[in-house]
């Protein structure tokens, strides 16, 4: 489980699904939602889920 905290807005957390192969949103407001099959795919877009320039 990877627990994010965003200045001013709750946490989020992204777990790996076994049974999707895939990272996944965990909680509200995106709770399930696959957000990618490897951990470059999950870090784009929790990076704009944290709204995080772009390297």
């Amino acid at each position: 489980m990877l627990y994010l905290i965003r200045s001013g807005a709750g946490p989020r957390y992204v777990l790996w699904s076994r049974c999707r192969s895939a990272y996944v949103w965990y909680g509200e407001p995106d709770h399930g939602e696959r957000i990618g099959a490897t951990a470059e795919q999950a870090a784009e877009v929790i990076g704009e889920a944290l709204n995080l320039p772009r390297a």
